[in-house]
């Protein structure tokens, strides 16, 4: 077995890195509103029973994706593209438990997962978007949001 100060140094601050991304979110200042993004058949279902447990992704991976809107619009292109049309469900951090709203790594950023129902009381309002003819979206997609 290969053992290395400097690795295992390595290995153990990512490891605290990682921990302290996952601690349950305190909510930045500047973080007002996160984003959920939805099938019209999940903004519906969610409307009508008032509660949302996730989307299929989402029940997969054992949490609810959120994304802020810096990352909406790659969120969009890169997990949508050609669904059209979709909802951008605006929810209040603030209206959610915080000890199951957390922060986690992907795609060299920080994101908001939810490990827990959302419930309706926490959305600020809903936008139906649509994809441009080539089936992304563009800034202009989001003008509304």
């Amino acid at each position: 077995m290969f053992h290395c100060k400097k690795a295992t140094y390595f290995v153990h601050k990512r490891k605290t890195s990682l921990r302290r991304a996952i601690q349950p979110a305190k909510t930045p200042a500047a973080m007002s509103i996160i984003f959920k993004i939805m099938t019209p058949s999940d903004w519906q279902g969610f409307k009508s029973a008032g509660i949302y447990g996730g989307s299929a992704v989402d029940l997969a991976d054992g949490f609810i994706h959120f994304s802020t809107r810096e990352q909406l619009l790659d969120t969009l292109n890169k997990h949508y593209e050609g669904q059209t049309p979709l909802y951008v469900v605006e929810v209040d951090p603030a209206k959610l438990d915080a000890s199951a709203l957390k922060w986690e790594p992907a795609r060299d950023s920080l994101f908001p997962h939810l490990y827990a129902d959302l419930g309706m009381v926490a959305v600020v309002r809903s936008t139906r978007i649509q994809a441009l003819p080539n089936g992304s979206f563009s800034a202009a997609s989001l003008d509304a949001v």
